[in-house]
């Protein structure tokens, strides 16, 4: 997803911020990244919209609404809207998720990514 780096938060398209970790903040403003665009990318399996976890990442929370919620026994793999952008995400099977819904997820930031938005390579690595 596209957003800003500013005052150690990612800043989505619509205003929401997520916090990045401090180390990654820090590399990113030296690299001089701070009050760019860049590109977040972060594996459907370190999104989750389990209660402990969104308690634990409280400071990185998304609201996306569903667009397709694929059920493959003991997990969904639920695919949404966050500004007309897709993010999908894993996610057990022992709730009722539908096409349409609003969900809210936490996203572990300790394992994303950022890439530069000209080049596309990843800014960290």
């Amino acid at each position: 997803m596209r957003g800003k780096v500013s005052e150690g938060n990612f800043v989505t398209k619509d205003g929401g911020e997520i916090e990045i970790p401090v180390g990654y903040y820090e590399k990113l403003k030296e690299l001089g990244y701070e009050g760019k665009e860049v590109v977040l990318g972060i594996r459907p399996e370190n999104i989750s919209n389990d209660p402990l976890v969104l308690e634990t990442y409280s400071h990185a929370k998304i609201t996306s609404k569903v667009i397709v919620a694929e059920l493959l026994g003991s997990e969904y793999i639920v695919h949404t809207d966050l500004n007309g952008e897709s993010i999908k995400a894993i996610v057990h099977s022992r709730q009722n998720i539908k096409m349409g819904d609003e969900l809210t997820f936490a996203l572990d930031m300790n394992r994303a990514h950022f890439f530069d938005v000209d080049t596309e390579l990843s800014i960290l690595e």
